[in-house]
């Protein structure tokens, strides 16, 4: 019978009194050229200031609403971009051109609007990607290790990592700057080219790696030892299997010192290295999001260096067309994608965040990235 009509009430407060986004910039540019243009330098120096940003802000739910939109305040962004232009190498049978680019964009949140203390850009698993005043933009919040006075990791008396109840910045998705450098190498008529890519700085919540190691076990580092675990304490004695033997084999031994209160076998262990073996499974459960949800162990350094792409093709020598129809033809074969040469995130691509908006530096079941081989062909009339 379907569901009939429904209504929807809004809850998002309109405002209208709100002014239009304003956007101060300044902008300095400098080119130049040498060497009958075998050289050339391209820089470029930036400060945007942006005022009254149309966003949507938190209210409370008591106002039978969740968010408001207002104007925001005032962000800051400003940085360079440079590129450098050789041909190192140039006569009639070869030719060898250089591109190296380089990029940086430091943002700073000047203010917010009035009596907001940081404005939420997206949440989920109870972590959030904020924008906070004297921060960059877009800080990564959520729940870390509980450490001591001098920054270690404190375990409980079983062995188990304590969370800290009070959200923490854990990172920002701001990468520290860009690199990339391409390069062109023609002889008669073979021309070879490529591009590599990277991001250095910045770091990324990976939600398909806490799934994947605190739930469903599907990653391999879940896997070693963990047989012995599966088995009760019973069956392990009957089987003759000590417990110097489970440690050996099934064991997970978590770093940090014990807690200030830790008792073990009557003996006071607080501040003491932790020696407590526990199980792979529950030590995986107790950081995932079907527990405590600690999201630092799956913050990661979201820099990569990648081979972007890569060309070969080849152009029919123009005498040979003179009598054809055509002025020109070229064939060649194209891979884009083609290696991840350096990251740190394990088992996703560090660039497949949720989303280019807000949610930048949240990852979430994102499939591998395609590397794309083709055939191109192209004719000149």
């Amino acid at each position: 019978e379907g569901y009939g009509n429904m209504a929807f009430i809004d809850r998002t407060v309109p405002n209208l009194g709100l002014l239009p986004e304003l956007v101060n910039s300044f902008e300095a540019g400098l080119e130049l050229k040498f060497f009958m243009n075998r050289l050339g330098l391209d820089a470029t120096y930036y400060n945007t200031r942006s005022h009254n940003q149309i966003t949507n802000m938190p209210v409370s739910a008591a106002s039978g609403y969740y968010t408001a939109i207002v104007n925001s305040g005032i962000i800051e962004n400003k940085g360079w971009e440079i590129q450098l232009n050789a041909s190192p190498i140039k006569n009639n049978k070869f030719q060898w051109d250089l591109n190296f680019a380089y990029s940086r964009n430091k943002s700073q949140i000047i203010e917010l609007a009035p009596n907001v203390e940081r404005a939420t850009l997206y949440e989920h698993w109870r972590l959030t990607v904020e924008a906070r005043p004297d921060h960059p933009y877009g800080d990564i919040v959520g729940y870390g290790y509980k450490r001591d006075n001098s920054g270690n990791v404190l375990i409980d008396k079983n062995g188990m990592l304590v969370r800290d109840e009070t959200p923490m910045v854990l990172g920002n998705f701001t990468p520290d700057f860009g690199l990339s450098l391409s390069s062109t190498f023609r002889y008669k008529n073979l021309r070879l080219s490529f591009l590599i890519d990277s991001q250095i700085g910045g770091d990324m919540f990976s939600g398909t790696n806490m799934y994947g190691y605190g739930y469903s076990g599907n990653f391999e580092e879940t896997l070693e030892g963990r047989e012995a675990w599966y088995q009760s304490e019973a069956a392990r004695e009957e089987a003759g299997i000590h417990a110097d033997e489970w440690n050996a084999t099934g064991g997970y031994l978590v770093e940090g010192v014990y807690e200030s209160g830790s008792i073990i076998n009557g003996e006071d262990v607080s501040g003491q290295s932790n020696a407590t073996y526990i199980d792979p499974y529950q030590y995986y459960q107790k950081v995932s999001m079907w527990q405590e949800e600690i999201h630092e162990p799956f913050i990661y350094d979201a820099s990569f260096v990648k081979l972007r792409e890569l060309s070969l093709s080849y152009s029919l020598p123009k005498e040979k067309l003179e009598k054809a129809w055509v002025k020109g033809l070229t064939f060649g074969v194209f891979a884009n994608n083609v290696w991840l040469i350096y990251s740190q995130v394990p088992n996703v691509d560090p660039e497949a965040m949720l989303t280019n908006g807000n949610g930048q530096g949240y990852e979430l079941y994102s499939y591998p990235n395609k590397r794309s081989i083709g055939i191109s062909f192209s004719i000149n009339i």
